[in-house]
């Protein structure tokens, strides 16, 4: 084994033994989010986390020398950990769809060719089949249906930014100067709702029954809008210019975003008001997120997995003196408020969508050709547990994307 290689088994190693306190009380009830009186202890825990990352970068200091030391010696010694659930290599069994670079290889082991659709920007299960979004240059994109047998056929040609629902029934995208929204059934699209829509203003997500919208000012940071086509024409609104939304709560007007830092330093996590154009109604800017990083939400609002920033869980170690390491956290938003936010680590950073399982478990796309997946709620013991899946007919450097609404 390289030292590179190490060095890099050794990050990921140590992020996956990153940490909140075990002991943490129930997380209350989704309404408490929206409680603005609820008192914010977050100094207070601060401190307290301070403390214990002082504490834990002692600790993976020594570790990573006894790896250092196992090196000089011709023998790569690594912290030992729990084994990781790891499937046979060559096994067709897939806990979700996942688009290699031979096709989409189904749970059931099945190969879909895609020859017809190109590079894929996202893939989504739907009834009988899937929609699937090429990406074809320069800034235009294709949407096709891929029926369960038979070949694909397009539904949208030549169009701008196209994003699928989470439930595959609906397809909102950018055509000209206009947003066009339609419902999708049997591989077809239904009556098409429109409206003009300014320059740099495209779809990227839907909130309830609003499609979430991504604005890029010339010289200026994202801003994110909505649209309601039940409600007419869209109107542009004067929201704060959240930097990433993550995406809805399962009320349907709560929006989970980042806000930039007023000084400059940490992203601040907010819950986002749909109902009055965005308005941040609770702020905290004290969790390690990756500025501008993926992340999403789980279907039953308690989780939130996003990219985060390594250097704040074990400082200069994780960094080397480069630019700051990134990695995938987990983060129970019920407890992000609270005394003691819970946040655990989730193996590599987010490269591409994920999706959960009806069981509650996370997966998205490692490196080396395997998919990842996690058990957010791991009992007993503070940290997550990530087991690596080889995914068949794959290679170290292949890309693999996660299909949307494909989990078992």
């Amino acid at each position: 084994m390289t030292t590179g290689r190490l060095e890099r088994v050794l990050r990921e190693c140590l992020a996956e033994r990153a940490g909140t306190a075990s002991g943490v009380a129930d997380p209350p009830p989704l309404a408490a989010y929206r409680d603005r009186d609820h008192a914010d202890e977050l100094s207070a825990t601060v401190r307290r986390r301070g403390r214990r990352i002082r504490r834990r970068r002692t600790a993976a200091a020594g570790v990573a020398t006894v790896a250092l030391v196992g090196v000089l010696g011709g023998i790569a010694v690594l912290p030992i950990g729990e084994p990781s659930g790891i499937v046979a290599s060559g096994s067709p069994a897939l806990p979700v769809d996942v688009v290699v670079p031979a096709g989409l290889r189904t749970v059931t082991g099945e190969l879909v060719d895609l020859a017809a659709v190109g590079p894929v920007a996202q893939a989504s299960r739907t009834a009988g089949g899937w929609l699937v979004v090429g990406a074809h240059p320069p800034n235009r994109s294709t949407l096709w249906y891929v029926p369960n047998a038979g070949p694909p056929s397009p539904l949208l040609t030549g169009v701008r930014a196209v994003v699928v629902a989470p439930d595959g029934r609906r397809v909102a995208w950018r055509d000209g100067n206009q947003l066009l929204l339609a419902p999708v059934e049997a591989g077809r699209l239904g009556p098409i709702q429109r409206s003009d829509a300014p320059e740099r203003v495209v779809p990227t997500g839907f909130v309830g029954a609003a499609v979430l919208l991504r604005r890029r000012p010339a010289g200026a940071d994202d801003q994110y809008d909505l649209w309601w086509p039940d409600r007419g024409a869209y109107r542009v609104s004067g929201g704060d210019p959240a930097v990433t939304v993550y995406g809805p709560l399962p009320d349907g007007r709560t929006v989970v975003g980042q806000l930039p830092a007023a000084d400059g330093e940490r992203p601040c996590l907010a819950l986002l008001d749909a109902a009055r154009d965005l308005a941040p109604t609770r702020v905290t800017c004290e969790l390690p997120l990756a500025p501008g990083g993926r992340g999403t939400i789980s279907p039953d609002g308690r989780w939130l997995v996003a990219n985060g920033v390594f250097e704040h869980w074990f400082g200069d170690l994780a960094g080397a003196g480069n630019a700051p390491a990134e990695l995938a956290l987990v983060i129970d938003l019920s407890t992000v408020f609270g005394s003691a936010p819970v946040i655990r680590a989730a193996g590599p950073r987010l490269a591409g969508p994920v999706a959960w399982t009806p069981g509650g478990l996370l997966l998205h796309a490692g490196d080396q050709g395997r998919l990842l997946r996690v058990t957010p709620d791991r009992v007993p013991g503070p940290d997550p547990v990530v087991d690596r899946l080889p995914v068949p007919e794959t290679g170290g450097n292949d890309r693999l994307l996660v299909v949307s609404g494909s989990a078992g």
